[in-house]
């Protein structure tokens, strides 16, 4: 099996820390679901239950589905300057390379909570560190764009406009607080949380951002 990167569909995604089988994929998939984001390791962590595996890639895969990857975010509190952004590039994208996630997609940063006071500078190193990294291990998108994505939680100390000077980012997934990015704004918007088909997820909408574009996945050859 063969995964190739495609632009997305719009329409429903959902993310979860839970296992999903092929029975909860396939009744989420009646609901209308045709993304998911699947969730990859921090340096030093095991997988969890919601993570990636390439068991769950093939078996979504082979329904129909979308794919995308995200790595953990770190607990609250966390200080940019104490971790390397382009060492969690490299352990994400290596991981997920192991679980058949093909180059040319966006691979999301989750950045939400860090420590209070972080300055703009210091989070902009570790995004652009990260954004960097993935642009050499994955390569350019197809459309040409660096293959960077931040998904943008509460506790930032970027505005709208900071987010969208980030050099090497070129997708926003925003939490359910509707955050803002200049001229760009987020092509992937985080809803309720629900449960859907014995699954507790959050909710997500892919679509079009401000300047048209969507973000890549990953699906099985056309």
């Amino acid at each position: 099996m063969t995964l190739v990167s495609v632009p997305a569909i719009a329409g429903l995604a959902f993310d979860t820390d839970q296992d999903v089988t092929p029975q909860q994929a396939d009744e989420l998939w009646s609901y209308g679901f045709r993304t998911a984001f699947l969730y990859v390791p921090l340096p030093g962590l095991k997988p969890g239950p919601g993570d990636a595996t390439a068991a769950k890639v093939t078996m979504l895969a082979s329904k129909g589905w979308q794919l995308s990857w995200v790595q953990h975010p770190r607990l609250p509190q966390w200080d940019p300057t104490a971790h390397d952004g382009a060492h969690d590039a490299e352990v994400a994208y290596q991981y997920a390379a192991s679980c058949g996630f093909p180059d040319g997609i966006h691979g999301w940063q989750d950045l939400e909570g860090p420590k209070d006071g972080t300055t703009t500078a210091a989070l902009k190193k570790f995004v652009e560190d990260f954004a960097g990294r993935l642009a050499v291990l994955s390569g350019p998108l197809p459309d040409g764009r660096a293959p960077g994505a931040v998904y943008v939680g509460y506790g930032l100390p970027f505005d709208a406009q900071d987010l969208y000077l980030l050099h090497g980012v070129t997708c926003y997934w925003s939490d359910a607080g509707h955050r803002s990015v200049q001229k760009r704004g987020c092509a992937v918007h985080q809803g309720s949380v629900a449960v859907v088909a014995d699954t507790k997820l959050d909710r997500d909408t892919v679509g079009h951002d401000l300047l048209g574009d969507v973000p890549y996945v990953a699906t099985l050859t056309p």
